[in-house]
């Protein structure tokens, strides 16, 4: 694989210090290398091969265009991010001969440990910021982006922009976000929605969506949608990062006065307890889903039918 980093075998570790700004000037490319190629694949999973080529010629092009130029920028930046944060979890301790030990330089001392989950929290929070910024610049700008499945797969769902989740629940338009409730998503439409409005109707209102006829349901729609945000939220709470989220959804557990394990088992709570609560209000928009469907079939009472009687008289029973 071809990285986005240390053109000729030269200026990586000047890419480095550019690119993130914070980290020390004398941070070998060498030393991050390894961790670049997952943190690239990660890239390639969300962008696609050929959008990742592109990038690489881009990359090794004499001159770029303005838009090339911060496209590119955009990704590197995510990939050394990545990198990055993954090979400070394992430069925190020394790795000697004689295992992993605290190793304390001149003028260094050791961070403490509620300082390094604080950092840790921030550059995960940043690196899905960044990723989430990336989605959206390819929305508007990168025609090749709409052509991945990644992209594709997001436009089947009666919830297809983040903006229509954000009318349920506020997750601050986040595309990635949206993305990593897919599947999510797609669960709650399957097992919950076809259900309790038959496969018809299911396929009927998915096809009208599709064809933009604009003569979809929009009672039924809306009602759909706030059911399936909910259960989504449920689903996906106790399976993707707390930092995916917006701020302040999760109170987080105090770094500075709590274990490891203890700061977990808090946050794992909270999100069980948040968890459910989505899970109940999923329940009652189902209920609502049941009763407006309920509604469609009954008769109006003045389109009922007189019953008519006809007595037969030679067995004294009435037909109706």
């Amino acid at each position: 694989m071809e990285l986005l980093f240390n053109k000729n075998g030269t200026g990586g570790a000047t890419e480095i210090k550019e690119i993130l700004g914070f980290t020390d000037a004398d941070l070998k490319f060498v030393t991050l290398k390894p961790k670049l190629t997952p943190a690239t694949d990660t890239v390639i999973e969300l962008i696609g091969q050929p959008l990742y080529d592109s990038l690489v010629g881009i990359y090794n092009a004499v001159s770029q265009s303005a838009p090339d130029k911060e496209f590119l920028n955009r990704v590197q930046y995510i990939i050394l991010l990545d990198g990055y944060r993954n090979l400070s979890m394992d430069t925190d301790l020394a790795h000697t001969n004689n295992g992993r030990v605290n190793r304390v330089e001149d003028k260094q001392k050791i961070a403490f440990e509620w300082q390094i989950v604080n950092s840790n929290r921030k550059m995960e929070r940043d690196y899905y910021r960044a990723l989430d910024s990336l989605i959206k610049f390819m929305d508007k700008n990168v025609s090749g982006w709409k052509a991945t499945d990644a992209f594709k797969q997001t436009h089947d769902l009666f919830i297809r922009t983040a903006s229509e989740i954000d009318d349920y629940f506020n997750i601050d338009g986040s595309r990635l976000l949206f993305m990593k409730l897919a599947p999510g998503i797609r669960k709650a439409e399957r097992e919950e929605i076809i259900p309790r409005i038959t496969k018809t109707r299911f396929d009927e209102l998915k096809t009208k969506l599709k064809t933009n006829t604009g003569d979809e349901d929009s009672i039924l729609l809306t009602k759909i949608r706030e059911a399936i945000v909910y259960k989504a939220l449920s689903w996906g709470i106790p399976r993707l990062s707390t930092q995916l989220f917006p701020e302040g959804f999760l109170e987080a557990a105090d770094s500075s006065r709590m274990t490891i394990s203890a700061r977990k088992s808090v946050e794992k709570t909270q999100a069980e307890a948040m968890s459910q609560r989505f899970d109940r209000d999923a329940r009652d928009a189902y209920i609502q889903i049941e009763n407006y469907i309920k509604s469609l079939t009954i008769i109006p009472p003045g389109e009922v039918l007189p019953i008519k009687p006809d007595f037969k008289t030679e067995d004294n029973f009435v037909d109706c």
